[in-house]
């Protein structure tokens, strides 16, 4: 099980930077991550990353235009059921933490 974290919350709606449904990524299967552009969520959504992956394998986030954004959310999902929720602040002004 993935933990992820950052010191404080990103906003007020936001209480973690990582949920899991669903029970989670299951390690046995490929997980499609789909990563938007947390700053332009309405009403334009903008795609960062959309590719199926090895549950552990590494995997690089582009910004547009090569800049990232402040905030990226990312949504991993397994047999097109949802697993995990990252909301990733990239502004540089948190710390941040992954263990897989």
């Amino acid at each position: 099980q993935s933990s992820n974290t950052q010191d404080i919350p990103l906003d007020k709606t936001s209480s973690k930077g990582c949920r899991d449904f669903n029970g989670g990524p299951d390690k046995t299967n490929i997980a499609r991550v789909l990563c938007i552009d947390g700053e332009s969520v309405d009403p334009i959504i903008i795609k960062l990353y959309d590719e199926n992956v090895a549950v552990g394998n590494e995997l690089k986030v582009p910004g547009a235009s090569g800049i990232l954004p402040k905030v990226i959310i990312c949504e991993i999902s397994q047999d097109n059921v949802k697993r995990q929720e990252l909301i990733i602040d990239t502004s540089g002004e948190e710390d941040f933490y992954l263990k897989d």
